[in-house]
């Protein structure tokens, strides 16, 4: 985290509107990916998204340390996450209850039918692995930046992504979704 994150961080503890709205802007797009890889069947991402920028807004300026403020970040998604599981758990499934998870993505999308197939597969690979795989293919953040949202190194963070692409590779050619790569070139 650069000296201007930080300083935009201080201010936003200290009950700056435009520094907690510019914090929440910048970091939102990865925390959907978070909760995507962590919500429960049929919660809604923006309705924890919601909650996570609840509890941002109101704990943000207990934050002993602003540099860790993604690893922060993650750690209350997460949580709300598991809050909302907890929930969902606690209460007897209704009829019509919704069934929304990653599949949902490619709603409406042309070979969609795939696409769902294979964010199926996705969402069945550990949370470790998963994680990371979502954070860069589906929101598109560099290695470094993965590495601090998590909490890992960088070098931790490739051999996730790789081993995560390898599980994710050997599912869909086990169910024959795409072929072998022995099939493909000779």
């Amino acid at each position: 985290m650069d000296q201007l994150d930080l300083n935009t961080v201080i201010l936003a503890q200290g009950g700056d509107r435009a520094s907690q709205e510019l914090l929440w802007r910048r970091h939102r797009g990865w925390l959907t990916g978070v909760l995507m890889v962590h919500a429960p069947r049929g919660d809604e991402v923006d309705d924890l998204l919601q909650e996570v920028a609840l509890q941002f807004v109101r704990r943000l300026p207990a934050l002993d340390k602003p540099a860790s403020l993604p690893a922060w970040l993650r750690r209350i998604a997460v949580n709300t996450s598991r809050d909302a599981a907890r929930r969902r758990e606690s209460r007897p499934v209704q009829a019509g209850d919704a069934t929304a998870d990653l599949s949902d993505l490619c709603a409406g999308e042309p070979g969609g039918g795939r696409t769902r197939e294979i964010l199926n597969h996705l969402a069945e690979l550990p949370t470790r692995y998963r994680e990371p795989l979502v954070l860069r293919a589906v929101k598109g953040l560099t290695q470094e930046a993965i590495a601090e949202i998590l909490s890992i190194s960088v070098p931790a963070v490739e051999t996730r992504l790789s081993r995560a692409r390898r599980m994710l590779r050997d599912r869909l050619v086990k169910e024959e979704i795409i072929p072998s790569p022995r099939e493909t070139l000779p």
